[in-house]
């Protein structure tokens, strides 16, 4: 175990090094997710958080904590900030703008993102210049009010339609993020032209991970992931619809690449992509209730350079996934296959190869 690990940390100095770990391209950007807020004021049927109970949330200062431990690990991989802000729903929490504030103020020009639902945006936001530069990507999961609220909750839709109203007039730039299954992947031509409609510049599809509320709709043979010819014939119809309606789409993501050799990427688990939640604990993903680290125990910077699950993540030690050609550009989902088996090294159930 000692010369495993031994082998894995020189890995990681070549990753440091050159950005590059067992076969997959990292980016330059070390991307963290703050999710600053347990709270939301919707109840979504197919979200991944169990509650929206808020409870042992960081304090402010915690909160600047948690940047400069991020900002010291980040020059020591030699990587570009990139921030996201994230939650529960994040404009609802008290630190949103001084926090947003604070990562300006410290690395202007940076990336910055809004996952948001879209129904708090109004005039009163855009009073606070800290918005000018931010990217939001607005949840939609369905492409009318009959096909939305029935996911998301009474007049959700129409607030969210009324927030992005907002973002138009503002100037802002925003894309659209849908749930894709079995209930959504019949509407996949629809929601590129509400995305057209509504002047968003893309739209995404995150695959459905059945964790949280949503394993209460595949329990209850409500909804499903799509797995097999079924994902593959969903993929090609989301290509065909952006190239249709000239909305572009992330097709930076697992899978694609079996496609299209020129489409494709991996999540990049155990690179990048750090989340933290509102409590401060560290988490391989967002969308797994898997803690790694506490950056008020362990901190940030030992547990990401030195935990298991991330060092393996890297060596590519992954079931099937990491003997396929396609590994340096899709990697599997790991979310998705967490889901299924409780492992982030499990093969990507959804893969049709």
């Amino acid at each position: 175990m000692l010369q495993w690990m031994a082998e894995q940390l020189k890995r990681l100095q070549f990753y440091v090094e050159r950005s590059i770990v067992g076969g997959i391209n990292v980016p330059q950007t070390l991307s963290v997710q703050l999710d600053l807020t347990h709270a939301c004021n919707l109840n979504c049927s197919h979200c991944y958080h169990h509650e929206h109970v808020r409870k042992d949330e960081l304090n402010f200062e915690q909160w600047l904590d948690v940047l400069n431990q991020y900002n010291a690990l980040r020059k020591k991989l030699a990587k570009d900030p990139s921030v996201i802000f994230c939650g529960g729903e994040p404009l609802l929490s008290e630190h949103f703008f001084p926090m947003l504030d604070a990562v300006r103020n410290r690395w202007p020009g940076c990336q910055v993102s809004v996952l948001t639902n879209g129904t708090l945006i109004g005039p009163h936001l855009f009073a606070h210049k800290s918005l000018d530069g931010i990217r939001f990507q607005v949840s939609f999961d369905g492409i009318d009010a009959a096909t939305h609220n029935c996911a998301r909750g009474s007049n959700a839709f129409e607030r969210s339609v009324s927030g992005l109203a907002y973002l138009r007039e503002r100037g802002a730039l925003f894309s659209l993020q849908a749930v894709l299954s079995k209930r959504t992947e019949v509407l996949i031509s629809e929601f590129f032209l509400l995305a057209k409609e509504l002047g968003a510049t893309e739209m995404n599809f995150a695959r459905m991970v059945a964790v949280g509320n949503a394993s209460n709709l595949v329990a209850n043979a409500l909804d499903a992931p799509l797995e097999g010819s079924e994902l593959k014939d969903a993929l090609m119809r989301i290509l065909i619809a952006s190239r249709a309606t000239g909305i572009a789409t992330n097709t930076a993501k697992p899978l694609f690449n079996v496609i299209d050799a020129n489409r494709g990427a991996s999540q990049y688990l155990g690179f990048q992509g750090i989340v933290i939640d509102p409590a401060g604990n560290i988490k391989v993903s967002s969308r797994a209730a898997v803690v790694i680290g506490s950056v008020l125990a362990e901190g940030l910077e030992k547990t990401f350079l030195t935990h298991q699950t991330l060092l393996r993540l890297r060596a590519g030690l992954i079931e099937s996934c990491g003997d396929c050609p396609h590994f340096r550009k899709c990697g599997g989902d790991r979310n998705v296959a967490f889901a299924k088996s409780g492992s982030f090294f499990s093969k990507d159930p959804g893969c049709w190869l």
